[in-house]
């Protein structure tokens, strides 16, 4: 079984190919580009390095927020015309969830966090164990600083902290004697993360006409009408 798994929710773009089995490729690029730009070619570029066709998929995978609106927009319209044409499932997939399972043998509670301005991020709780299974506790939700420290409170394991969110907001959670801030190499959106995350949620796998972005709270312009 091999899937495709992008994921442009961030300012990071990813694409991996997977299987049950081991990661066959990836590329990850976190630069000044837009995803409009890279997605096609990158896809285009990794299968052709392991001499596959969008046809040779069983699954798709794509997450689908939250995010960037549109970034989420970028990647989904993509998978969705690839899935269209090849009549392939599409597997949604939570980018916190993703990015929980960069740490997925943490053996803690892992939050990640992702900035979503005007002083609020999108979050989730999870707990891992020593064998890398991933039990959400939490749904995603966009919170204040104040509650999401609220919680925090009396968890008594180690709280691993991930995302595009940490460079501007661990400080305000650093009085948490038990927050550990995952390595910068570990914190950003992986495809390959995606990808792992879809093999667990198999069950979830949809039509190209259903598969919806989640975006949690309508967008400032959106707020503003």
């Amino acid at each position: 079984m091999k899937i495709l798994a992008i994921d442009t929710a961030t300012n990071v773009m990813s694409a991996a190919v997977l299987s049950e089995k081991k990661l066959i490729s990836e590329d990850i690029i976190d630069y000044k580009l837009k995803h409009s730009k890279t997605l096609m070619p990158t896809l285009d570029s990794i299968l052709k390095s392991v001499e596959l066709s969008y046809f040779d998929f069983d699954y798709f995978a794509a997450v689908n927020g939250p995010g960037s609106f549109t970034g989420l927009r970028i990647g989904l319209s993509t998978i969705k015309a690839l899935a269209q044409v090849t009549n392939k499932p599409v597997i949604p997939v939570s980018t916190l969830e993703s990015l929980a399972y960069n740490i997925s043998f943490s053996n803690g509670i892992i939050c990640p966090i992702l900035d979503a301005r005007r002083e609020q991020v999108y979050t989730a709780l999870f707990e891992s164990s020593n064998n890398g299974t991933i039990k959400r506790l939490t749904e995603d939700s966009a919170l204040y600083l104040s509650e999401l420290r609220d919680r925090l409170k009396g968890i008594d394991k180690p709280i691993f902290l991930l995302g595009d969110g940490v460079d501007k907001y661990a400080e305000d959670l650093e009085s948490f004697k038990n927050l550990i801030i995952v390595p910068a190499y570990l914190r950003t959106c992986k495809a390959s993360s995606a990808g792992a995350c879809a093999l667990s949620h198999l069950d979830n796998a949809k039509t190209y006409k259903t598969i919806e972005p989640s975006y949690l709270r309508p967008s400032y312009a959106e707020e503003k009408n």
